[in-house]
């Protein structure tokens, strides 16, 4: 069972991981974002979580801790690649990480309401809740207005160990159920019930597996070029930082 929920908490906790740390040995590249990053309006702006601040608005100019930095040509041209970079780019981070949220939680909810039987349990329908609200804390998109940050992503694991517990719970109580709800003179025998329940376990793995297999693949392989799209914007940092050294403490990205 175990084996089963941590199948299909990956097919969500995937799609974040490349967005705060792919893991090289399954993604073609590996990237860890290190920053908050907020683009409003066609504005962007990073927050290196020490108070400082680097700005890059609609026309190109770059203010750092508030105070616009004077740029030649060459400098224009790297704040405008970068610029460029995580305009292309961030969205389609937030868009995989949100869609990844919502298809690993549709899913969880899904299998088991079928296995309890039931249309709701509010430990579950809570449990899923309160991890919806965490993630988008972290990202969110709206009205083309993007949010990410990268490091409250890191605590992904930790929102699959609190649901876990829930679900531990609940296939608990299900089970109790199951082995007391008849109490007819035709009684199955334990053995029977045990039987029973060993088969209704094996579908819903098999009932995970195939969830987690049809509603991943379109987003893994999405996850998978963006690994490029990380590389091209972290080659963009390098250029900023070389010629703008006010902006060389702001890293977004590491890629490798």
């Amino acid at each position: 069972m175990k084996r089963a929920l941590s199948m299909l908490f990956a097919c969500y906790l995937s799609m974040i991981a490349i967005v705060a740390k792919a893991d090289p040995g399954e993604q073609s590249c590996s990237a860890s974002m290190n920053a908050e990053i907020t683009i409003e309006d066609g504005v962007i702006t990073l927050d290196d979580g020490d108070g400082g601040q680097l700005i890059i608005d609609q026309h190109a100019h770059l203010l750092v801790d508030g105070k616009q930095v004077p740029l030649n040509s060459e400098q224009e041209a790297a704040v405008n690649a970068y610029a460029d970079g995580i305009r292309e780019t961030v969205p389609r981070i937030v868009d995989i990480a949100v869609r990844g949220v919502q298809v690993g939680l549709t899913a969880v909810t899904e299998v088991f309401r079928g296995f309890t039987g039931a249309e709701e349990n509010p430990k579950l329908d809570q449990a899923i809740a309160a991890i919806g609200e965490k993630v988008k804390a972290s990202v969110r998109q709206e009205n083309g207005n993007y949010y990410l940050n990268a490091k409250g992503l890191d605590d992904a694991d930790r929102y699959t160990e609190e649901v876990e517990t829930v679900l531990e719970e609940v296939i608990s109580e299900a089970v109790t159920g199951m082995f007391t709800a008849d109490d007819s003179a035709e009684e199955k025998s334990f053995l029977t019930r045990m039987q029973e329940f060993g088969d209704r376990m094996e579908k819903m793995e098999s009932e995970i597996e195939r969830k987690v297999e049809v509603a991943s693949a379109g987003l893994e392989e999405e996850a998978e070029q963006l690994c490029g799209q990380l590389q091209a914007l972290e080659r963009t940092q390098d250029r900023l930082h070389e010629v703008v050294p006010q902006s060389r403490r702001f890293v977004l990205i590491t890629a490798g």
